[in-house]
């Protein structure tokens, strides 16, 4: 089984945290999502632009996830090199305060930009609550709705994915990456169950 994977909705776990306009260009280019970044492509630092006191384990730069040293390291023990981690430095933009992680502890080390490389077609159409585009044939998912099945021999392995027939690419995990988030206490994910079969 694995897990669509999406930012909590409490806004004291979902900063406000973006690069400066002028360096932004880099997420936006075609097909970005399946293109390694180069080296010195992405900025070094975002900054916390909402009053947050707090960051958790994970949070959204730009939309994009971004996770702490530790929640990496984890990442990295389940698919060793696969996916692309660029650090990023969290400052906030008019103040030398200190930003804190969830735990209490001043934020020092930077978070990483978790760029996952992997696409699989696992969305098994016929046994899901999803609709098909008769246009571009991309997967539509019902907002809200999480009744969907994957096939298990194409998710077997993997770990961390993006679903890449749909429309709005959905980030899964599997079970066992969900469990050793979880094991750990690292904040603050909102997984949805998928089944598969």
């Amino acid at each position: 089984m694995a897990h669509i994977v999406e930012f909590a909705t409490n806004p004291r776990y979902v900063p406000f945290i973006s690069f400066r306009r002028e360096e932004r260009d880099f997420l936006w280019k075609p097909n970005r999502l399946r293109i390694p970044y180069k080296p010195g492509e992405v900025p070094f630092q975002a900054f916390l632009e909402s009053g947050n006191k707090t960051i958790p384990d994970f949070v959204p730069i730009n939309g994009f996830m971004a996770a702490c040293p530790e929640v990496r390291a984890l990442i990295e023990s389940f698919e060793p090199g696969v996916h692309q981690f660029m650090p990023v430095h969290i400052r906030r933009p008019r103040s030398e305060k200190p930003i804190l992680r969830l735990d209490g502890r001043v934020l020092e080390d930077p978070y990483y930009l978790f760029h996952v490389i992997t696409f699989l077609d696992s969305i098994w159409v016929e046994r899901s609550d999803v609709e098909v585009s008769e246009k571009t044939g991309l997967i539509l998912q019902i907002a809200g709705n999480y009744n969907i099945v994957l096939h298990k021999e194409i998710i077997a392995g993997h770990h961390a994915w993006y679903e890449g027939r749909m429309s709005a690419p959905r980030l899964f995990f599997s079970d066992e990456l969900i469990a050793a988030i979880d094991a750990r206490g690292f904040q603050k994910l909102a997984p949805h169950h998928v089944s598969e079969e």
